[in-house]
């Protein structure tokens, strides 16, 4: 994977709903143990969602004589650099250093409040029927259009949910839902039907 400038600046102009949203993907995959697979994809997301400085004081204590302050502009480097076991110690840090500082931020995200989406969301659902599993589909392709972090992480190989086949497979993790009830809105459902998605080689929202 190639290491993206750092987008917390971006992220940090962003609402509480959206922060919340966010962090609740990243918090999905985790449980879902992606880090075990992505775990370079999962830490860049990570480092950009919490910040450099704040994933630096995470990382200090715990890895005092491995992490210094020079490493802070290129903490993502550092973890799949400098750590004798990668792999391992990505997942570690993940579930173990990340994961609380996440819930914190999907608990108690801080930021402007911007309910705008939300009440689209709720007309869109109401006006055509809409499951609540199905509104979190849009809700994913919407931001992946709107959300500079979004797009960045979760719309780019090998992790590009715009793409059906990974949206098939792995779209039901990201947003914590059941796969049955998943694969039929995104195959046959109502948001097809409407032509609120558009499904060719990506999908994308009309």
């Amino acid at each position: 994977m190639t290491r993206m400038r750092n987008l917390h600046a971006h992220f940090k102009s962003f609402s509480r709903e959206e922060r919340k949203t966010v962090a609740g993907y990243l918090l999905n995959l985790i449980d879902a143990n992606f880090g075990n697979k992505f775990s370079e994809e999962l830490i860049a997301f990570c480092v950009d969602m919490i910040g450099k400085k704040e994933a630096y004081d995470l990382l200090k204590p715990v890895y005092v004589e491995k992490v210094d302050y020079s490493d802070i502009d290129h903490l993502f480097d550092w973890v799949i650099g400098k750590l004798l076991k990668p792999n391992k110690d990505m997942a570690a840090i993940l579930h173990n250093i990340f994961y609380p500082a996440l819930e914190k931020q999907y608990k108690h995200p801080k930021g402007r409040s911007n309910l705008e989406l939300n009440k689209r969301l709720d007309h869109l659902q109401e006006t055509f029927n809409l499951s609540d599993d199905e509104t979190a589909i849009l809700q994913l392709f919407y931001l992946m259009n709107t959300n500079i972090v979004v797009s960045t992480h979760l719309g780019n190989s090998p992790l590009d949910f715009s793409d059906f086949a990974t949206l098939r497979d792995l779209g039901h993790y990201v947003l914590g839902l059941n796969r049955k009830p998943f694969l039929t809105a995104i195959s046959t459902g109502i948001l097809l039907d409407t032509g609120l998605l558009e499904n060719e080689d990506s999908l994308s929202i009309a």
